[in-house]
């Protein structure tokens, strides 16, 4: 049987062993042990922070045989991948049409109701046609 965990320093030989035979494109396991070192001191550091806002923190784990203990995979989670900033999903209410038809999705955090167009009101632009 398996179990996954997360990374503890203990893991890193191991992990270097794994490295050296892993396919290329396996972005969660890093080739140098310096580089794994740093995967798994981030990973302690993010477990150990509370946090009320993901940002950067970087979650590792691996997957252990309970027979043995040895390492037979491993998987990590960024907490922000994709994104330098906060994401935030709103839907508007335009004055056209007092309706929540015109939806707008924004990556920045100082992107505001107030920056919303009557001219991308769809119920609007219909009426217009």
């Amino acid at each position: 049987m398996y179990i996954v965990r997360p990374v503890e320093i203990s893991d890193i030989a191991a992990l270097e062993s794994l490295a050296a035979v892993a396919s290329l494109g396996v972005h969660t396991l890093p080739k140098t042990r310096a580089t794994i070192t740093r995967a798994v001191e981030r990973s302690l550091a993010s477990f150990a922070t509370p946090v009320m806002i993901p940002s950067e923190e970087s979650y590792m784990f691996v997957l252990e045989s309970t027979l043995d203990r040895s390492i037979a995979g491993t998987a990590a989670i960024s907490a922000n991948a994709g994104s330098n900033g906060t994401y935030f999903a709103f839907r508007n209410s335009c004055n056209s049409c007092n309706a929540c038809c015109c939806s707008r999705t924004s990556s920045y955090a100082s992107t505001s109701k107030s920056s919303y167009k009557k001219s991308n009101c769809k119920k609007s632009n219909a009426q217009k046609s």
